[in-house]
């Protein structure tokens, strides 16, 4: 009879050894000091986390305290005063005085004469819009003389000699009364004027004008005593008029006086905003025409004024 063979089991692959005593040393027990140090510590915090709300629970009662027993200070209303009696104003009278005298500036280096196209001694300005003449035309009537040499001497320039500026309609004539004296002076006549207390005001319609204020003269200084006066750091250019008036004029050739004896007459050219000047040869013609025509009989009547046309006359040379 076959006997069954009997195998043995296979070694395992590795071997298992038991835990010795060194491997064991990390996992002894704490001791029993350890223990009670640890103890200690949890203690002493918490009495600590205690005494810090005890702390902080003792000062709001007392601040709560403090408050309770403080006093309210109570401020009194103040007491309303009287309205004070208003007094009435008193009623003033009013004062006339003259304008003040307007102080000659140095002409602005900006503003420069007008177009002149023709080289006549007119803007193209003032020979289109005043004197209708040709402003590419230095001769407009063929007379042999400029335009502009014409209108200074008061001619008209668009019509043979000796046709005058106030017989072409171009100009009008301004007649008033100062102090006592009656003047007069041409003035284009497309322009506008009013009167403004002692003072005249010449609107040419494209922002330009000329003022012409009144001045007494009640010691009749001389001329020249006048100007030192009243301008006594100014520096002027005397001259004559046309109609032999003395004339001062100042450094900006905008501003010139002329000596009526009694009365100064200003004349100031007014530029306005515009950086050219397009009327420098009707200011001399307005200069040149100006002329003492009689006496006022009541001097109280100083204030009116008038536009006459008179009679034609022959401008002198």
């Amino acid at each position: 009879m076959h006997q069954p063979e009997i195998k043995t089991p296979p070694k395992p692959l590795v071997e298992v050894q038991p835990p010795t005593a060194s491997s064991q040393s990390h996992l002894t027990k704490p001791s029993v000091a350890q223990k009670k140090h640890s103890g200690r510590k949890i203690i002493v915090l918490i009495g600590i986390i205690v005494l810090v709300l005890l702390s902080v629970g003792g000062y709001l009662l007392i601040q709560d305290a403090k408050n309770k027993t403080q006093t309210p200070v109570v401020t009194p209303a103040p007491t309303p005063r009287p309205a004070p009696e208003t007094q009435p104003e008193p009623v003033k009278e009013p004062v006339v005085t003259e304008p003040e005298i307007e102080k000659p500036e140095v002409f602005p280096v900006e503003i420069v004469p007008g177009v002149d196209s023709d080289s006549d001694g007119l803007s193209d300005i003032e020979e289109t819009l005043v004197y209708k003449t040709d402003p590419r035309l230095p001769d407009t009537d063929s007379d042999g003389f400029l335009d502009g040499n014409e209108v200074f001497h008061r001619y008209n320039p668009g019509g043979t000699a000796p046709g005058t500026l106030l017989g072409s309609g171009a100009v009008k004539v301004y007649k008033g009364t100062a102090i006592e004296i009656l003047y007069e002076f041409y003035y284009p006549s497309t322009w506008s004027y009013q009167e403004v207390q002692n003072e005249i005001i010449l609107d040419a319609q494209t922002g330009e004008g000329f003022h012409i204020s009144v001045f007494s003269n009640p010691e009749e200084s001389s001329f020249k005593d006048w100007i030192k006066q009243n301008f006594p750091t100014s520096t002027f250019v005397s001259g004559v008029t046309k109609n032999g008036l003395p004339m001062m004029q100042g450094e900006d050739q905008r501003t010139v006086y002329l000596d009526l004896t009694s009365v100064i007459l200003s004349f100031v050219y007014d530029p306005g905003i515009k950086t050219r000047v397009d009327y420098l040869q009707t200011f001399q013609m307005m200069l040149n025409s100006v002329q003492v025509v009689g006496a006022v009989e009541n001097s109280e009547t100083t204030s009116e004024t008038s536009i006459v046309q008179p009679e034609e006359s022959e401008p002198a040379l």
